[in-house]
């Protein structure tokens, strides 16, 4: 039992040294080319998981950026389905790249989030 419980304990010390060791985890490490490999094995599973990754990559961007005080971008700006066609076209341009790398290229896509006092002034411009 005591040699079961030092196990525990020193996993758990070297865990939060492992954790910062890798700075992302997940499908967006993965590259372009093998994107395009399990997208051709089972397309469904594949743009699933990848792009459920994005999605959390997205999300996690606009709030890094918002943390900078930093024009948001806004996520529905692009429908889903050119959103993962974009993706698929990245790759197919770039197997050698990350995949994450085809989702900063997309997240430049995104039109900015203007706030709410911008919002009003465009509409009253443009009536």
């Amino acid at each position: 039992m005591r040699r079961y419980l030092a196990a525990i304990i020193a996993v758990l010390i070297m865990a939060p040294n492992a954790a910062r060791a890798a700075n992302a985890e997940g499908a967006g490490l993965r590259s372009c080319g093998q994107f395009a490999k399990d997208y051709q094995q089972s397309p469904l599973m594949a743009e699933d998981v990848y792009f459920a990754w994005t999605e959390g990559f997205l999300s996690g961007a606009n709030q890094a950026v918002k943390s900078l005080s930093r024009p948001l971008r806004d996520l529905s700006g692009l429908p889903l389905d050119a959103q993962k066609a974009f993706i698929r076209g990245y790759c197919d341009q770039h197997p050698l790249a990350q995949y994450c790398d085809a989702v900063i290229e997309l997240y430049s896509q995104f039109p900015p989030l203007l706030d709410k006092a911008a919002r009003e002034g465009a509409r009253s411009v443009a009536r």
